[in-house]
C-alpha cells in the first residue's frame, strides 16, 4: 500500500525533473515578456513538460528551478559589479 502511494508521490524520471527546470529557467530568462508566439511557446513547454510529474513534485522542482535562476542572476551582477569596479 505504501509503495502505491509513493509511486504516485514521485512518479517523474531525473531526465524529466531537469526538463521541467529548464523549461521555467528559459521562460524566465526570455527577454520576451509579452503576448507573442515565441513566449507562448515556452510557457506551454513549460506547461508540459510537468505532466509526468506529481504536483508536490512540480512545486517542489519549481522552487529549486527558481532558486537555481536567482542564484545565476546574483552572479551575473556581482561579476558585472566587478567589472565596473575595475574600469573606475
Amino acid at each position: 500500500m505504501a509503495a502505491r502511494w509513493l509511486s504516485r508521490l514521485l512518479p517523474g524520471t531525473p531526465a524529466q525533473t531537469r526538463a521541467y527546470r529548464e523549461a521555467h529557467i528559459t521562460l524566465w530568462c526570455s527577454p520576451d515578456r509579452s503576448e507573442t508566439p515565441r513566449y507562448h511557446a515556452l510557457n506551454d513547454r513549460a506547461y508540459d513538460s510537468g505532466a509526468p510529474l506529481s504536483g508536490l513534485q512540480q512545486a517542489w522542482h519549481f522552487q529549486v528551478a527558481l532558486s537555481e535562476y536567482s542564484r545565476d542572476e546574483t552572479r551575473r551582477h556581482r561579476r558585472q559589479r566587478r567589472v565596473l569596479r575595475g574600469r573606475r
